[in-house]
């Protein structure tokens, strides 16, 4: 079975519409004004660029505005920068390339270029205009937590939860200098310097401003890095300047206006037990208005840079957009996010499918992307786990609360129940189908075998396993253990439950093991950085496979002719492509944003399937590395299939999140409704044809 783990999948509706309603069909334009506009400006359709309004996959943890207020940019947990229209509501573009969360953006002073800094250490520069990567800076050993671009973009200035205050080339990306230089080795549990929150230039640029959550404001000489003065105390969370650089106004969490004359911070209101934004006068602290949200979390906050505007975090991951002068809410980006922990092909390749925190297990036709059925238990006991049986014909699951549950594929009628009372982990069936196992119990328990025609326990293995297989003849069971401090591999027969051997070779947790087709090697993938490759026979070591340096291994799976390892990092975002004979890396599989949770082959081996907590599920042509097309899964029923260069294909209801996005003369992004160039674009069972070698249209 092809089975594919994702988390996060965060998707956008707006306020005053029913969720499944486009949040473009409050701004949709007749087909006469996109002939003119069209017109108007000479689009051609090979200039036109597909977005999927998807949102973040998670949280967000910085919201800023271009300097002329027209793009609005979000960083998220996820590790993306999202650009938005904040007239309409319409998400421009993504920037990908950080692989951890993002906690700050910054525009330059003309707009034209993003800064973005991270807690994957590294501070990177983006074109605002085209979403091209142009630079990345590495040098703090901790999260970096505030970056800023100088007046005149020639200096970026980032500061870190190590405590470190860095000045950059932005021309080259060289550090220019550490005005703080911070610790060699960041250890976020022990006693650390001052976390740095914010680092901001003052208007002529000469002079750098920082503070932290125990430290003052502090002034810096950016030519000489030494330091000025205390202009304020601590701790800050933001703060403003005038002209000359006196400090006009700061705050330690909230929120300050451009002009310095507004605060604004969130408050609970007991009245009308929500959170709320409270604007005050900062000269006076004179309460103003009250911005009211539908949420109860409200943070971080940003102003336009004219003032006019108010931006917060909504809830976990939806932003909203007030008028400060009425208080009235201008716009609602509402973001739906349903965690899918599980998706998987059944053995015939004809149905997927999809398990979700917030949902019933739900089975889909892969010709024709429709839902077949849910599958919901009897009670409120959601289902965490389940799997094909290998002729496709039943799927077992397991419950929060325990035991195992058989379903008829066909039907969706549940037919047998286990007994347990302890949640799987992982559940699989033997290759004839005979007996089910799990792993059951969080942080990973005993292996339990069932008879699957009786549901009688047949034994249980003392494994204290994350992850287990079946050999391909049944008869062998490989389980993955371990600690932070080491970890291994045990070897099992199937049939007594007798342990064969244990090796333990891994300096940290086994989180995944797999059987070559042939079941002449067993490989293990480890929180260790690498994957090890074992005789079956007698647990000699036959290759160790060093990933990356984070490379944290999440899962592997083996090619159907057992030439090829791919593999899946919890750090890096990447799958890759190993040699099994010589342990060479074949390729590197770019394009997730999150952590890949899983991995596998298509029967054929020529497609590799990817499965990531960016909240999307990727497609590669295992031949040559190239990326075939990226699924997402949106709201309750709906879907999108995404290829590289503009195809794809949705349900009727998918297609409200799609709209095209222009580069004109007149302004970096006009957003054009789907329709304009549906026909040109649009590929009626596309996953199906890319599945199975069917040829699809190519786009001009």
């Amino acid at each position: 079975m092809i089975a594919i783990r994702i988390a996060a999948l965060l998707l956008l509706s707006f306020s005053g519409l029913t969720a499944c309603v486009s949040r473009s069909e409050a701004n949709r334009q007749s087909a006469e004004q996109h002939e003119a506009q069209q017109s108007r400006l000479d689009i051609k359709p090979g200039d036109a660029r597909l977005v999927v309004q998807t949102g973040h996959a998670g949280g967000i943890g910085a919201v800023t505005f271009s300097p002329d207020g027209k793009i609005m940019a979000s960083g998220g947990f996820d590790g993306t920068i999202k650009l938005w229209d904040p007239a309409t509501g319409e998400q421009l573009r993504s920037l990908e390339g950080h692989v951890n969360r993002i906690s700050s953006v910054a525009f330059s002073h003309d707009g034209k270029v993003i800064a973005s800094g991270s807690w994957d250490h590294t501070i990177m520069l983006w074109d605002a205009s085209t979403g091209k990567q142009l630079r990345a800076f590495a040098g703090h050993v901790g999260p970096v937590t505030s970056v800023a671009i100088s007046p005149d973009g020639k200096v970026i200035a980032s500061g870190s939860m190590d405590g470190g205050i860095k000045l950059w080339n932005a021309a080259t990306g060289r550090q220019l200098r550490a005005i703080v230089p911070g610790p060699r080795i960041w250890a976020p549990y022990e006693s650390q310097p001052t976390n740095i929150n914010l680092v901001a230039f003052v208007p002529d640029g000469k002079v750098l401003a920082s503070g932290g959550t125990a430290s003052e404001i502090t002034l810096w000489d950016v030519a000489t890095g030494k330091k000025l003065r205390i202009a304020g105390e601590g701790p800050v969370g933001s703060f403003t300047f005038k002209p000359d650089g006196e400090v006009m106004a700061s705050a330690p969490d909230d929120a300050i206006s451009p002009d310095g004359k507004l605060i604004a911070g969130t408050s609970y209101d007991d009245a009308l037990k929500r959170w709320t934004i409270k604007l005050f006068e900062s000269a006076s602290n004179t309460p103003l208005r009250s911005l009211q949200s539908d949420n109860d979390s409200l943070n971080p906050i940003a102003f336009s840079a004219d003032g006019k505007l108010v931006a917060g975090v909504n809830g976990e991951n939806n932003i909203a957009l007030w008028d400060v002068a009425s208080g009235k809410q201008l716009q609602s980006f509402y973001g739906y996010t349903e965690e899918i922990t599980l998706a998987g092909f059944s053995p015939n390749g004809k149905m997927i499918g999809t398990l979700s925190g917030n949902d019933a297990f739900k089975v889909w036709d892969v010709a024709t992307n429709t839902k077949l059925r849910s599958l919901e238990p009897d009670t409120d006991n959601r289902i965490t786990s389940f799997a094909f049986s290998p002729d496709s014909k039943i799927i077992a699951s397991t419950s929060i609360e325990g035991g195992i549950k058989l379903w008829d594929a066909a039907s969706g009628k549940q037919f047998r129940a286990f007994p347990g009372g302890i949640s799987a982990l992982a559940l699989a069936f033997s290759p004839d189908g005979k007996v089910i196992g799990s792993v059951a119990g969080m942080g990973g328990n005993k292996i339990e075998l069932w008879d699957t025609a009786t549901g009688r326990q047949l034994r249980s293995l003392d494994a204290y396993a994350y992850d287990f297989a079946f050999s391909a003849d049944g008869k062998l069971i490989a389980s993955g253990s371990g600690s932070e401090d080491g970890g291994g591999i045990v070897l099992w027969d199937a049939l007594t439950g007798k342990k064969l051997w244990s090796r333990e070779d891994h300096a940290s947790f086994v989180n995944s093991v797999a059987f070559s087709p042939d079941g002449k090697v067993v490989a293990s993938g480890s929180a260790d950085d690498t994957i090890k490759l074992w005789s079956v026979a007698n647990g000699k070591l036959l290759r160790s496979i060093f990933v990356s340096r984070k490379g944290l291994v999440n899962c592997i799976a083996f090619s159907p002719d057992g030439k090829t390892i791919v593999s899946g990092s919890y750090r890096d975002s990447m799958a890759r492509l190993w040699d099994v004979a010589t342990g060479r890396l074949l390729g590197s599989l770019a394009g997730h944003t999150g952590k890949v949770n899983s991995v596998a082959f298509s029967p054929d081996g020529e497609v590799v399937i990817s499965g990531s907590g960016d909240g999307t599920i990727r497609l590669w042509r295992s031949a040559d590395n190239k990326p075939l097309a990226t699924l997402i899964k949106l709201y309750e029923d709906e879907w999108v299939v995404v290829t590289p260069d503009g195809l794809f294909d949705a349900s009727p209801g998918g297609e409200d999140f799609l709209h095209f996005v222009v580069n004109t003369s007149e302004r970096d992004y006009e957003t054009i409704e789907l329709n304009q160039f549906k026909s040109r674009y649009y590929e009626p069972g596309l996953l199906r044809k890319l599945l199975s070698g069917e040829p699809v249209r190519k786009v001009d």
